[in-house]
């Protein structure tokens, strides 16, 4: 059995681990602060994901 590396699953590739917290819905903040983590990413070849949070209801 061929042996499947730990970043793909089904054929899709595993999805960046969330290691950022976001409180806000500011978009010039969030994408300031994505390509921010993108850069930081590539440079040290790291998977940090995004997770935004909206702080009101609806």
């Amino acid at each position: 059995m061929e042996e499947i590396s730990s970043q793909y699953v089904s054929g899709w590739q595993r999805p960046a681990c969330e290691r950022v917290l976001m409180f806000g819905e500011g978009r010039f903040l969030r994408a300031f602060a994505a390509r921010m983590v993108d850069e930081m990413n590539e440079a040290l070849g790291l998977d940090w994901g995004i997770c935004v949070v909206q702080p009101r209801a609806g």
